[in-house]
């Protein structure tokens, strides 16, 4: 969540001086790039398709072995991507990640079949999911080890072979997902959005720890089998630097649907 929350606000500093370009240096209070920046230089830009192909795709090609590690983490709001000519050595593949609320699917091809690389797929679940019986085009498969339970996520692993067209599909009983409302700033605007610090599950119930505008009220969602909006009022009290509050909230699992 934090990570795309930063990603985003990278991407949208291409738009405020320097179109296509990312400053790399800005007021700590309000946004506004200083003077100091210097739009022509290219440091905040070229991190951008690093985050993107190693952080929300997940795309780790190890050439010298043929394998690739493939782990996905899409945003609770995506429900599909699409990304063309993906690279891992000489190969290039067409990848597609469908999502829902049960379901996470991933396809990949064409594969090389004179010199096929090895995929190692890392399905990241929602928070408390039940992953149910993993697929290979259409056929039952044995995840490469035991599905992986935390508080914060669930984790199910697949190695297969890549020739030709391969579809991975996992299915899961829903866990826990959080939306938080978008907040695109102006130049000169103070932060006014929410923060997620952590969540987690303890017993029957989610703990959710935000931070958010001092006195501020808001309204995040919850999802599991549907949507649920939650309001949310931050303490009055705030930070004497940012004015921001910390808020930690203990959600009953029997009150989410």
């Amino acid at each position: 969540m934090a990570g795309y929350q930063a990603l985003t606000q990278l991407v949208q500093s291409g738009f405020t001086q320097g179109l296509g370009r990312n400053l790399e240096v800005f007021s700590g209070t309000v946004y506004e790039p200083l003077t100091t920046a210097v739009p022509q230089q290219f440091f905040g830009t070229s991190l951008i398709p690093t985050v993107v192909a190693r952080g929300l795709l997940g795309w780790r090609p190890d050439v010298p072995h043929k394998q690739i590690e493939f782990a996905p983490q899409l945003p609770t709001e995506w429900d599909r991507l699409v990304v063309h000519k993906v690279p891992a050595g000489a190969n290039r593949y067409e990848v597609e990640i469908r999502k829902s609320r049960g379901s996470l699917s991933v396809i990949l091809g064409p594969g090389n079949l004179s010199q096929p690389d090895t995929l190692v797929f890392r399905a990241h679940l929602p928070l408390g999911s039940v992953p149910g019986e993993v697929k290979v085009n259409g056929s039952a498969a044995l995840p490469s080890d035991a599905p992986r339970r935390t508080a914060r996520d669930v984790e199910v692993a697949v190695k297969t072979v890549l020739i030709g067209r391969v579809e991975i599909t996992v299915p899961f009983e829903p866990g826990y997902e959080i939306s938080l409302p978008a907040r695109v700033p102006s130049r000169g605007d103070r932060s006014r959005g929410i923060r997620m610090l952590d969540q987690r599950l303890e017993g029957d119930a989610l703990v959710l720890t935000l931070e958010g505008p001092a006195g501020a009220t808001d309204t995040i969602s919850v999802f599991h089998r549907e949507r649920n909006p939650l309001p949310v009022s931050f303490p009055a009290a705030g930070d004497p630097v940012d004015n921001y509050s910390r808020l930690t909230l203990r959600l009953p699992l029997s009150n989410l649907h």
